[in-house]
């Protein structure tokens, strides 16, 4: 640490003091440097001088302000591109030029964009594309014409605008803010429909408007459970949309644990995931779901994430390491588990009978994955009975 002060202090004190490039010189450098296609460059003021390490040393350069404008294909549209020309020592006590430092560009004369096609991507989503914890709900947003919307390229752009939210700071504390946002929209290409949003607080010396607390509400911590946040919106809705696509399955009546034990053993090892994985959702007990949200709780989604581990993995699946007819290792009336083909592992169902119906509340599916290879390759090769 002390060395690199010293060496900082050094640097400081040694640079050496060059003639800095005039504004004249800077723009001949970057019109030169951009061609046919540069139409302006404005200098913005005075330099700045920096050491860099470069190629195993210490050079030192000396970068100017510029915003440089340009020709595009596009009829009566340039654009501005902001950042620095950048000069090297040449030797002789002067700077040479080295190379243009991009910073952020835009695009000038392009028509503002449709709001109501963005407003209605944004409604499209539970999360308005919003990501906030404890964001529960945006009551309402709107756009402003000025200042103008910035287009970043030809496929993003970005509007002034701001939002109403309710927030749940606490168990029992709603919040209303008045949130200033600048909303930033892609989509593929110029002629495509937008397909996804950025919220962002553009608070700067451009932008000096500020989050305001507009409202505030005292509520039960069990009305304030009833809530979901935009997060869980947004999961439920895509929970939602997996549940269409998975194909429609019909649960067998069963009369005990072994036929339980039967019929989940094959569907293992048919190996066919997407419908084991239905199956399962439908027959996982309630307690395995938020009751307030109805997804899926964390313990149950490790299940069918092992389950999908076991009988889908490209190493050794379940129905490599198992008999049609396993052996049985133990077993009651709610719980059965049973052997693989050498008896080294075993795989486990638990089920609950409430209400006159059957529930899985457990699933435990053991096999040998690549980390134990040696292990994987003898129960595979082990003989069925």
């Amino acid at each position: 640490m002390r060395y690199s002060f010293l060496l900082a202090v050094l640097l400081f004190f040694t640079s050496p003091v060059f003639a800095q490039p005039s504004a004249a010189k800077v723009q001949a450098d970057l019109k030169k440097d951009f061609g046919a296609n540069c139409l302006s460059v404005s200098v913005l003021g005075n330099g700045s001088t920096s050491t860099d390490y470069v190629n195993g040393g210490y050079s030192t350069f000396y970068r100017v302000p510029v915003n440089i404008k340009l020709k595009t294909e596009l009829p009566g549209v340039t654009k501005l591109a902001k950042g620095a020309a950048k000069y090297g020592y040449s030797g002789g006590n002067s700077y040479m030029y080295n190379s243009y430092s991009p910073g952020t560009t835009e695009y000038i004369g392009l028509p503002a964009p449709d709001t109501a096609q963005i407003r209605a991507l944004i409604l499209s989503m539970a999360d308005y594309g919003m990501t906030q914890s404890s964001l529960i709900d945006v009551l309402s947003f709107k756009f402003f014409a000025n200042p103008p919307p910035v287009w970043h390229s030809l496929n993003s752009v970005s509007i002034t605008a701001e939002a109403i939210e309710l927030y749940g700071l606490s168990s029992t504390q709603l919040v209303t803010y008045r949130t200033p946002y600048a909303i930033r929209v892609y989509r593929e290409n110029a002629t495509s429909p937008w397909t996804s949003v950025a919220w962002t607080n553009n608070y700067s010396t451009l932008d000096t408007r500020r989050k305001e607390q507009i409202a505030e509400e005292k509520i039960s911590a069990y009305k304030m459970s009833k809530f979901t946040n935009l997060t869980q919106k947004a999961a439920i809705k895509e929970a939602e949309k997996q549940a269409t696509l998975r194909p429609k399955v019909e649960i067998p009546a069963v009369k005990n644990i072994m036929d339980v034990m039967k019929w989940y053993h094959g569907l293992l090892m048919e190996g066919d995931y997407a419908k084991l994985e239905a199956i399962t959702l439908q027959l996982f007990h309630p307690d395995k779901f938020d009751k307030t949200t109805k997804l899926l709780d964390v313990n149950a989604a490790i299940i069918l994430a092992n389950i999908k581990k076991a009988i889908a993995n490209d190493f050794s699946t379940y129905n490599l390491q198992n008999c049609t007819n396993p052996p049985i290792e133990s077993k009651s009336d709610t719980q059965i588990a049973w052997w693989n083909k050498n008896k080294s592992k075993a795989t486990t169902i638990t089920i609950k009978n409430e209400d006159n119906r059957w529930y899985i509340d457990n699933v435990q599916v053991s096999i040998w994955d690549f980390y134990s290879e040696a292990m994987a390759k003898e129960c595979m090769a082990a003989k069925c009975k």
